[in-house]
C-alpha cells in the first residue's frame, strides 16, 4: 500500500468523524459526541475510502471517487434503514 492509498484512508476516516460526525458541535454543546454513541459513520467512511482505493486502480479517478462516495452513502443509509449500529466497547471496570 503506497502513500496515495494511506492518505485516502486517513482523509476518509478523519473527515467523516471530525466534520460530518458533528464532534465539534457536540463538544461545544457539552454533550457526548454522537460518533461515540454507537454510530456507523466512521465504518461507512472507511468502507468508502477502501472502495475508492480499489476502484482507483481499475477505473478513472472521477468514477472511482463517485464509487467511494456512493459506497459510503449506501452503507450509511442501509444502517439507518435497518437500525444497525456499531458495537460499543464493553466496560472492563
Amino acid at each position: 500500500m503506497g502513500w496515495h492509498e494511506r492518505i485516502a484512508l486517513l482523509a476518509g476516516g478523519v473527515d467523516r468523524v471530525c466534520a460530518g460526525g458533528g464532534v465539534r458541535r457536540d463538544l461545544l454543546a457539552r454533550d457526548v459526541p454522537l460518533i461515540l454513541r454507537s454510530d456507523v459513520y466512521p465504518l461507512a467512511a472507511l468502507a468508502g475510502a477502501l472502495t475508492f482505493i480499489v476502484a482507483d486502480s481499475t477505473v478513472a479517478g472521477p468514477v472511482a471517487a463517485a464509487l467511494g462516495v456512493g459506497a459510503t452513502f449506501a452503507l450509511w443509509q442501509l444502517a439507518i434503514y435497518f437500525g444497525r449500529h456499531a458495537h460499543r466497547p464493553r466496560r472492563t471496570t
